[in-house]
């Protein structure tokens, strides 16, 4: 091979290489680094209601008839309930027409007949009724007897409890206050007297005869509503200004 072929040879060669070194990256100095405890969650809106079966079930009811029973509101969540908003649904109830007479009654004249309280205590015996806070002071009651006693009745509830009216006792139920189990409850008393009204007419029939026979189906709704919004920051719960 002449010296210009192995020349040339060369450089094809040192051509080549240049080639190659050409195509590469050049890396400037780096570092990463990864913040990875970051937690998002959202809380637990929890109510918990006791009895679960009926709260009231009775039949053959007469006028001065009564009864009165207790349950509790609980939060068994991980956030504050600001409030506990309370409904009533009315159903079933058909008029009866009684001795032929075609007197018509109405849902309210039948509900009108029966007196409410209710009250609310952290905690307080059934001897000690009426010892808590009532939580009908709101209710505006137009039901009165023909003695003139006015009372809150069934109807004045059912009309004026409509999912806006709040039956917590205080500060709503917050979380981690330990009444009970660790947790914050209310504990409510539910009277319900049929009211002994004791008027005749001009033939000796007591007023209330036509309400004999007469049924209603009472449903009790309860809406638990979350603490407000607020600002966070980390370790802050939000719930009455604890910390985790």
């Amino acid at each position: 091979m002449g010296i210009k072929k192995k020349l040339g040879l060369g450089v094809a060669s040192a051509a080549l290489g240049l080639s190659l070194v050409g195509g590469g990256t050049w890396a400037a100095f780096n570092d990463v680094e990864t913040l990875d405890k970051n937690n998002i969650t959202a809380g637990i809106l929890d109510l918990g209601i006791n009895p679960d079966s009926e709260l009231i079930s009775l039949d053959k009811l007469v006028p001065g008839d009564q009864i009165a029973r207790s349950f509790k509101i609980a939060n068994n969540g991980n956030v504050d309930i600001k409030q506990v908003l309370l409904d009533l649904n009315v159903s079933g109830w058909e008029d009866v027409d009684h001795h032929g007479t075609g007197v018509k009654n109405t849902e309210k004249d039948f509900l009108s007949q029966f007196k409410v309280n209710m009250f609310a205590a952290d905690a307080f015996n059934f001897s000690d009724f009426g010892g808590g806070t009532n939580l009908l002071g709101g209710i505006t009651g137009t039901g009165k007897d023909d003695q003139g006693k006015s009372y809150i009745s069934l109807y004045d509830l059912v009309q004026q409890a409509d999912g806006t009216y709040d039956i917590t006792n205080g500060t709503g139920l917050p979380n981690g206050t330990a009444d009970e189990d660790g947790k914050d409850f209310d504990k409510i008393w539910l009277a319900i007297e049929f009211v002994n009204k004791d008027l005749k007419d001009a033939n000796g029939e007591q007023h209330q005869n036509k309400f004999q026979d007469e049924t209603a189906n009472i449903e009790f709704v309860f809406e638990a509503i979350q603490r407000d919004g607020v600002t966070r920051v980390n370790g802050d719960t939000g719930n009455s200004g604890a910390t985790e």
